[in-house]
């Protein structure tokens, strides 16, 4: 008897999944193809969890980041912090002791009072507690002093910013060659022993690895299987070009760019989400071939039933209120500051933020919306399913994109840019080079200068004139090539010509497993 054989497709993430519209689509559409798809990622706990996605499995895996928090807690000593205590444990050890003998002096002092009060309080019990409380302050003031100088390390130790630390990292990089990521960035190698084992029990066919942490874990197991006589590919999937991401420290920075530089050239094929980017990666890790560009858009099929009873009924509005919606993160760097303070401008304006539930970054915007006078005016909501967005939206006048200059910024069509089409909304977009360049040429919509308010306010009021003139150009043809279900044609192509279906015995498919 013989039957396609399912080609066993391994997705990895370094996050929780559920926040990953990108990576879910993608385990979603082709576990519908002949691909028995997993994806592994990373659980916010110390427990294993399971569910599924479509026809995918999900698993999210505990990898506590043990190396790091060992760092973390072991700052060291240095010319600087010379009486530094080692460690965490030794620094709370030192703390308990301080406290002890404090409490003991406190007990010769009320022994002594009372003594005094007697009269039985002898010359020598009064020396002894002079010398015992003078030891004390001694020893308190010199654990306080190791203690400061221990906080500080390790407070250091989290930024780097010296010029001495910004040598250690350089002199790391170069004496320890391609192996200087270990001991730059331990995250990686915590991320490597928390999930390469179970990676490798999947027996896989294919990895897809996505973005820059996950792309030396995916191609070390596909390297480890193919030792042993297994074929197993991998994909690298680039989110964002690396040198754009914004640093903790400079041993942070050169660890990724070097664990990228490394492993990218040895994947089989590299994924990413612009022909901007796609060259540069070309150019940066000198590949052979242009990344195939996969974007990040929605689906052109819409849920029949949703969660939802769409945006205005969410702020209480009627039909006919203007409302400019804005989703996704509230990071100062995406310019929500902006739709804010442009409201006092646009007073017959709504605008609807679509953020991360109870997220903390939205009480800003909300304070200075009150210092405004324009609290009516801003509705902060919560995230809706990611299939459920475009529909969420629909109803309202105009999307924003009030985006900061960030490389990552410029090189690319962020999802919301996506969502904003398919829902049938003109787009108000700051400068950035890749979003402004492409409204443009389609002409849906006003670009304004970046963080500049008064900018803002302008493109607004020049879209709300004649909303239709600028969603004309929205064509079926448009919304399908910049849907999920042109993109899952050629990711499902790009697999297959790396890992190419083949018929099989059902007795081979089940011995291979």
């Amino acid at each position: 008897m013989t039957q396609a054989a399912r080609r066993r497709l391994v997705m990895i993430v370094d996050n929780h999944v559920d926040g990953d519209s990108r990576v879910q689509k993608m385990a979603e559409s082709c576990a519908a193809a002949d691909f028995d798809v997993t994806l592994v990622g990373r659980s916010r706990d110390t427990q294993r969890h399971t569910w599924k996605i479509g026809e995918a499995d999900v698993v999210l895996l505990p990898a506590p980041l043990n190396l790091l928090a060992y760092n973390a807690t072991h700052p060291g000593r240095s010319l600087r912090w010379p009486l530094a205590y080692a460690d965490k444990e030794a620094d709370v050890h030192a703390s308990i002791q301080n406290r002890q003998r404090k409490a003991v002096q406190a007990e010769r002092v009320a022994t002594l009072k009372l003594a005094s009060k007697a009269g039985t309080a002898s010359v020598w019990a009064r020396a002894q507690n002079k010398f015992t409380s003078l030891t004390t302050q001694g020893r308190h003031g010199l654990y306080a002093l190791r203690h400061r100088q221990y906080g500080t390390a390790n407070a250091h130790r989290k930024t780097e910013s010296s010029g001495l630390d910004r040598l250690r990292a350089r002199s790391t990089r170069l004496f320890r060659g391609k192996t200087a990521w270990r001991t730059l960035d331990p995250t990686l190698v915590d991320f490597e022993l928390g999930m390469a084992p179970y990676i490798e029990q999947l027996k896989p066919d294919l990895i897809h690895a996505h973005d820059f942490r996950m792309v030396g874990i995916g191609v070390r197991a596909a390297e480890r299987r193919r030792s042993i006589g297994k074929e197993c590919r991998v994909v690298y999937d680039a989110h964002e070009y690396m040198p754009g991401v914004h640093a903790r420290n400079l041993s942070w920075r050169l660890a990724n760019e070097q664990h990228e530089s490394v492993y990218a050239p040895r994947a089989d094929a590299v994924v990413t989400v612009s022909g901007e980017l796609a060259t540069m990666l070309k150019e940066r890790h000198k590949l052979a071939v242009l990344p195939t560009i996969v974007l990040n858009a929605p689906p052109a099929a819409e849920p029949a039933v949703t969660t939802h009873n769409g945006i205005r009924n969410s702020c209480g509005l009627d039909g006919q209120t203007p409302l400019m919606v804005y989703i996704g993160s509230p990071a100062p760097q995406r310019g929500l500051m902006t739709i804010v303070e442009s409201l006092p401008h646009l007073d017959t304006i709504h605008a609807a933020l679509v953020l991360p539930p109870g997220t903390p970054l939205a009480e800003p915007l909300k304070e200075r919306a009150a210092e405004l006078g324009v609290t009516d005016q801003l509705h902060v909501l919560p995230y809706v399913p990611a299939a459920e967005v475009v529909s969420y939206i629909r109803e309202a006048t105009l999307g924003v994109i009030p985006i900061h200059h960030q490389l990552n910024h410029e090189i690319s069509l962020i999802t919301k840019y996506f969502d904003y089409v398919h829902a049938g909304l003109p787009i108000v977009v700051s400068d950035v080079r890749e979003m402004s360049r492409t409204t443009a040429e389609l002409g849906n919509g006003e670009i304004f200068t970046a963080e500049s308010t008064e900018g803002f306010v302008d493109a607004v009021r020049k879209v709300l004139l004649d909303p239709d003139k600028y969603t004309a150009v929205y064509t079926p043809e448009l919304r399908h090539s910049w849907s999920w279900e042109a993109q899952a044609e050629s990711l499902i192509s790009l697999y297959d010509s790396l890992v190419p279906p083949q018929i099989h015995t059902e007795m081979e498919e089940t011995s291979s497993h």
